[in-house]
């Protein structure tokens, strides 16, 4: 009510405060006073016009008020408003110690945080780079443990990846005449799986590393094929100096499992080498890869923090 009767609108009866500013925000001036200015204006539109015969003439418009209203605040009042909300908020002594000391005192527990960052989901490629801005933001405030956050998209994709593999492999697999038994079959989906988590792990190091999608998506295409070039799929001979490459390819660990699933012993035309064993280091592999490849991209996920 000050501020209304600084600029010049007060009541002319006794009015309630809320029914005064409902009066204002309607532009309803009837029972409410009118500044010099408002008043000059409005006269002088009515001079200008030619439809100045009626009694209501002479009272501004709803626009007018509005009009006036905004005009008052914005020269009055807002910069000194802006001032007021940007000036820095005194800070306690404990306060001040908390923010300093090396040991954060985190608000919620770190499953909390992990339940929540798990709710929120993307392709392993793409899941770094799109959330690089929302990353930044929150872990500068310290909203989570990067871990927490790491290990929720981490594992938040696994569901619908190991889901969709289900329904393929039971289609195809019966479909392709391969060998019909209960351990075959889920010795086959093992495989699978554990290609899908290391296929994620590698797109999860890349978009991590480069955190850009076009780079990230570049780099992912040339690296797959690489490794499938690499690991005998398409060339028969593959130059020595790229052979050593199948090694870090998943691609290739995966094609010797299943054709150890499926063939005993493996003919030697199915083969990329000569030697085939039980498959233990084929899956020792694999298992290192899942392993490796989510170690590189949270390392690199800590190094971006670090330099921002």
């Amino acid at each position: 009510m000050p501020y209304f009767q600084s600029i010049g609108c007060t009541p002319l009866i006794a009015m309630n405060p809320a029914e005064f500013l409902l009066d204002l925000a309607n532009g309803n001036t009837t029972d409410v006073s009118i500044p010099s200015e408002l008043d000059d204006k409005v006269h002088m539109e009515n001079h200008n016009s030619e439809n100045n015969n009626s009694k209501n003439d002479c009272r501004p418009s709803a626009q007018d008020v509005h009009e006036y209203l905004i005009d008052a605040y914005e020269t009055r009042m807002a910069y000194k408003e802006k001032k007021m909300l940007l000036a820095p908020l005194p800070i306690s002594d404990d306060l001040k110690t908390t923010i300093t000391s090396s040991k954060r005192e985190w608000g919620t527990s770190w499953w909390q945080q992990y339940s929540i960052l798990f709710c929120r989901v993307f392709t392993a490629i793409f899941t770094f780079p799109q959330e690089r801005a929302m990353l930044n933001k929150e872990r500068a405030v310290d909203m989570y443990k990067l871990s927490a956050y790491f290990l929720a998209r981490t594992t938040s994709d696994l569901p619908l990846d190991l889901f969709l593999p289900v329904i393929f492999m039971v289609i195809v697999y019966f479909m392709a005449g391969l060998k019909a038994t209960a351990t075959h079959f889920f010795l086959s989906m093992l495989t699978v799986f554990l290609s899908i988590i290391a296929a994620q792990g590698l797109g999860l190091v890349i978009g991590a590393s480069l955190l850009d999608i076009k780079k990230a998506t570049t780099l992912a295409s040339v690296t797959v094929m690489t490794f499938m070039l690499a690991g005998g799929f398409f060339v028969k001979r593959v130059p020595p100096f790229i052979s050593w490459l199948r090694y870090l390819s998943f691609n290739y660990h995966t094609y010797r499992l299943l054709l150890k699933i499926q063939y005993d012993p493996v003919p030697d035309i199915l083969t990329t080498t000569a030697h085939m064993d039980n498959g233990a280091t084929e899956v020792a592999a694999l298992v290192a890869m899942i392993i490796g490849y989510r170690v590189l991209a949270y390392l690199s996920l800590r190094r971006m923090k670090t330099s921002s």
